[in-house]
């Protein structure tokens, strides 16, 4: 395992999505602020092409002026990329899916055109200056020598970080793995592992990534997620830290860490 491997918080994106889930922007920026305040140095904070008081809610985050990254998720178009990198985000997320199955189905295009499209987003995304890291969205039903290709296409164009997710929560430790080292061996993009949690594998397929060679990873408050959740923040962190020797520099003290929960459900 990396000595430099980098947490990244999602609560206020993809914990947002779990069922009944809908923050304020009161909550939304006492959770942004108490995870910076523990350490947390990474966090995908929303999507800004949803507008109205997301849109409020991300501006003020930026404003803030933290030492934290703030992440900007995006889908695979020019124009909200755009829009994140003009309101003020200094690294991005670009969402596409590299299955067959959601690239027909979800959105009607061919491995050609998204290996095109991948490549154009980015060199504009870095031609602005930003950090840009991209998905491989259903990487568990992406076909590994694809998934290689789309990897190497990627870290050609300029990439900062490729993403894979475990879209529909299928993979198991060993398979995650299996796709995080398919990467390493055709290039040097850093990984970021993207777990979700429907067979209870989601820490252990997170830990099994960065094992693997995988630099980032990502967790949220109380698994909170799409479906059945994504990595718990506590369990990965205490995890790496007491297990396996990894020190993220989180502050773990027992007062701070029980405001979060009040915070998530509140």
């Amino acid at each position: 395992m990396r000595n430099d491997i980098i947490l990244e918080d999602t609560t206020l994106r993809d914990g947002e999505q779990a069922p009944g889930i809908a923050f304020s922007k009161t909550t939304k920026l006492a959770i942004h602020d108490y995870l910076v305040s523990i350490g947390v140095r990474w966090i995908e904070v929303g999507i800004p092409a949803m507008g109205g008081e997301e849109l409020d809610t991300l501006k003020a985050m930026i404003a803030r002026g933290s030492d934290a990254t703030l992440v900007a998720w995006n889908r695979g178009i020019k124009e909200e990329i755009s829009h994140s990198l003009d309101i003020g985000f200094k690294a991005i997320h670009v969402g596409l899916p590299t299955s067959e199955m959601h690239l027909k189905e979800s959105i009607g295009q061919s491995r050609k055109w998204l290996i095109q499209r991948a490549t154009d987003l980015i060199k504009y995304a870095k031609d602005r200056g930003a950090f840009v890291s991209i998905s491989a969205e259903d990487v568990g039903r992406t076909e590994i020598p694809f998934l290689q290709e789309y990897a190497y296409a990627i870290t050609e164009a300029g990439a900062d970080r490729l993403r894979l997710s475990d879209t529909i929560g299928i993979l198991t430790p060993e398979g995650y793995a299996k796709r995080v080292r398919s990467v390493t061996e055709v290039c040097s993009v850093d990984i970021q592992c993207h777990t979700h949690n429907d067979f209870g594998l989601a820490v252990a397929n997170t830990l099994a990534g960065l094992q693997a060679g995988a630099r980032y990873f990502h967790v949220t408050v109380n698994a909170m997620g799409e479906r059945a959740g994504m990595p718990d923040f506590a369990q990965t962190v205490l995890a790496l830290k007491y297990l396996y020797n990894r020190d993220l520099g989180i502050n773990t003290s027992g007062e701070i860490w029980e405001l979060i929960p009040l915070v998530c459900v509140g």
